[in-house]
């Protein structure tokens, strides 16, 4: 607090001396004023105690760590604290979208000889990432792509059943999965990815029927770049560029081919050619 000055001459005009002169703010103590001499005055004194200055605390103490979002909303920070000082705090609400360090203020109302009391709020940022999926030779694969490069485990899940751990997963079902990553600051965060055709195997056979099950040579997860048909004979009868389901038996002119085996020749994306048979068949 402020430390009083001893003045030299009293209210009414008798001078003197002080001792101590000077006012001791941190123990208690008597001053003795003594007239100068002529004055016919008596000694008096000034008694001072020190009322120790008081250090607000708070439940959660002067440091917080949390991980961006966290909390959803904006946090009031109390007016009041636990061993009762009021006062106020600059910022007064912790955000906990705002990633980095943030010191935050607590000033005493006056008048409480108290001191004011900082609380540091660190919130550090969650993981970044996308999935996703696509063929691997015969297998369907999961897999992040980092956005941040501080993951440092991953967890995959289908139906809330744990699947698998790692950057990535093979699946072989299909509907929604669900990938936890977690960085060095131990923060989570999740994405989810719908898979609606998981099969990366080429088809040896097509029942173009109709009725809904295995009626075109699925390739939709091959990245194929261009689809031939050959027929028995070596003869092109069908061709498609950026090809993915659409042949279900018929020809480059719309005609049906007959049941029987056919070759094809795929070319992906990636540069890979692959070739082989598929046998075709309508049930009558």
């Amino acid at each position: 607090g402020v430390v009083p000055t001893l003045p030299t001459t009293s209210g009414n005009s008798i001078t003197g001396v002080w001792s101590p002169s000077v006012v001791d703010n941190v123990n208690n103590g008597t001053y003795t004023f003594t007239p100068d001499s002529g004055q016919c005055a008596n000694e008096t004194t000034f008694t001072v105690t020190i009322t120790p200055q008081t250090t607000p605390t708070f439940t959660f103490g002067t440091s917080l760590t949390a991980c961006q979002g966290d909390v959803s909303t904006q946090v009031l920070l109390p007016n009041l604290s636990n061993n009762s000082v009021s006062g106020s705090w600059n910022p007064s609400t912790i955000d906990y979208s705002i990633v980095g360090q943030t010191v935050y203020t607590f000033t005493p109302n006056a008048g409480q000889c108290a001191l004011n009391t900082t609380l540091t709020v660190t919130i550090n940022p969650t993981p970044q990432f996308t999935i996703t999926g696509g063929c691997d030779g015969e297998d369907y694969v999961l897999q992040i792509a980092q956005q941040n490069q501080d993951i440092i485990d991953v967890k995959w899940y289908y139906n809330n059943d744990l699947i698998g751990q790692g950057n990535s997963v093979v699946i072989t079902d299909e509907g929604v999965f669900t990938a936890v990553a977690t960085n060095a600051n131990n923060c989570e965060s999740s994405a989810d990815i719908t898979i609606t055709n998981s099969f990366c195997s080429i088809p040896k056979g097509v029942s173009a029927n109709n009725d809904g099950d295995n009626d075109f040579f699925e390739l939709s997860n091959l990245d194929v770049k261009k689809l031939q048909i050959f027929n028995r004979y070596g003869m092109v009868i069908y061709t498609k560029n950026n090809y993915t389901n659409e042949w279900g038996g018929q020809s480059d002119t719309g005609d049906q081919v007959p049941d029987g085996t056919y070759y094809y020749v795929i070319e992906q994306r990636s540069g890979k050619v692959k070739t082989g048979w598929v046998y075709l068949i309508r049930q009558r």
